[in-house]
């Protein structure tokens, strides 16, 4: 190893001496006819996965040629500069692209898949590099100086097949780790279908039949008061106060609260929050967007209140439990079912509250509803603590993939090969061509002299 800390037949240099780069545009919106032609135009949104296939805007050869977009290559490898910088792909298409992508182009002959792991290798970098106040993005100076370690070209080659391999079981892992994630997403509805059929606590149940001692109740015969949430309360906005409940603390596959991301409101003196003040055992119910999530007020929780986008139903019969309403409308095959089939709105979906009081729920005896209950979390929170070791080991395998991009660059994932050209030869031809294309650039440029 040398003093750099990579092989001796490896070199420093930095990205703007082997990569030249070109931006990207955006034709003007203004006009129609730069729109939705043959030509493929790639935007930050489009950058997903290791390959670029398709886009989901096109442009025309006049959008082009009234823009500043360049065109990509297949095999051109397209680095994000804006919003997510150091984010790369490459590219099986030709397609222009906006202003927040820069096409990378070598100044030697190189496998694309190097150029995409290198830059994927110092992402962590672009970002720390990058600034804005409300987007981030590298500028292309700050590009350029960024130093990188330069194999010879064999082991360029050697790198890409080597990650490529590990990558390859890498992501088999991860496919098996995501199958069961969904499986046990099938799994935790199916509980919850069970249960409501009565299957937990009836040895018999007919298929559509309620089991014997059970009955359908209209949800209005329930919640003796369902209400929703206020609108305006920006103005009480507070870094502390009463937490104001928003359609991101609830979820659509638990009961439990989301409090990771909370906004607190000091209310004035008066009456304004009493409607929408939530007390223990309220069902909260999104409404609006993303209808139907769910969410039970736990014991001993803080003031809080509700936006308009969440509607809360409340009972006080002593026959039913909350939490057994709540896991009931959880439910997708029931519950759910019946959110889908009520919301209304031709664009903005959403339930009234009227809706609310439609829905039909099946009740049976406390003591039936308990035992659904239990039988319930039980399950579910096998789920929780094997959902939990699936994300620990995905989070596992995502630090594994960087620790196998750094080792890659540090020389340490492939041995080397002493008659391989030294990475020092490949940067003095780099440099040697750039030199000789100024000096060409230069005399072309020499002045004529009129002749009298």
């Amino acid at each position: 190893m040398s003093e750099n800390n990579f092989p001796e037949n490896w070199v420093s240099t930095t990205i703007g001496e082997v990569f030249d780069f070109l931006g990207g545009g955006t034709p003007s919106k203004n006009q129609q006819s730069f729109w939705n032609g043959k030509i493929p135009w790639a935007s930050v949104k489009d950058i997903k996965g290791d390959y670029l296939l398709k886009t989901e805007d096109s442009i025309t050869e006049e959008g082009v040629k009234n823009s500043a977009t360049n065109i990509a290559q297949p095999g051109d490898v397209i680095l994000v500069t804006r919003i997510n910088p150091g984010k790369t792909i490459t590219t099986k298409i030709k397609t222009a692209v906006n202003q927040d992508l820069k096409i990378v182009k070598p100044k030697f002959n190189t496998n694309p898949d190097f150029i995409k792991y290198l830059f994927s290798s110092k992402e962590k970098l672009f970002n720390k590099l990058s600034s804005g106040t409300t987007v981030l993005g590298i500028s292309l100076n700050n590009l350029k100086e960024i130093e990188i370690p330069l194999p010879p070209l064999p082991e360029q080659h050697r790198i890409v097949a080597k990650i490529e391999e590990l990558f390859s079981r890498l992501e088999k892992g991860i496919e098996s780790l995501k199958t069961a994630q969904q499986q046990l997403k099938v799994y935790r509805q199916a509980v919850l279908k069970w249960a409501f059929e009565g299957r937990f606590t009836n040895k018999d149940v007919k298929e559509g039949e309620l089991p014997e001692g059970w009955k359908w109740e209209c949800a209005n015969e329930i919640f003796n008061y369902v209400t929703s949430g206020s609108r305006g309360w920006a103005k009480y906005y507070s870094e502390s106060g009463s937490i104001f409940l928003r359609m991101g603390n609830l979820d659509h596959n638990t009961i439990h609260l989301d409090l990771e991301d909370i906004q607190y409101v000091k209310l004035p003196n008066g009456t304004e929050g009493i409607r929408t003040l939530i007390h223990e055992n309220d069902i909260l119910i999104s409404i609006t967007a993303d209808v139907g999530m769910v969410a039970l007020v736990p014991k001993e929780f803080p003031e809080g209140y509700i936006n308009q986008h969440i509607a809360l139903a409340r009972t006080t019969r002593s026959d039913v439990y909350p939490k057994y309403l709540a896991w009931y409308l959880t439910s997708n095959e029931k519950g759910q079912k019946q959110f889908h089939n009520l919301q209304r709105g031709a664009t903005k979906v959403g339930l009234g509250l009227d809706d609310i009081k439609a829905v039909r729920i099946p009740v049976c005896s406390i003591t039936e509803q308990q035992a659904i209950i239990s039988e319930i979390e039980d399950r579910l929170s096998i789920c929780d603590k094997i959902e939990e070791s699936i994300s620990q080991s995905i989070e596992q395998a995502e630090a594994l993939r960087r620790s196998i991009l750094k080792k890659a660059f540090e020389g340490k994932l492939v041995p080397q090969d002493p008659n391989d050209e030294p990475a020092s030869v490949l940067l003095e031809r780099i440099r040697a061509e750039r030199e000789s294309t100024q000096i060409a650039k230069g005399n072309g440029k020499r002045k004529s002299v009129k002749r009298g």
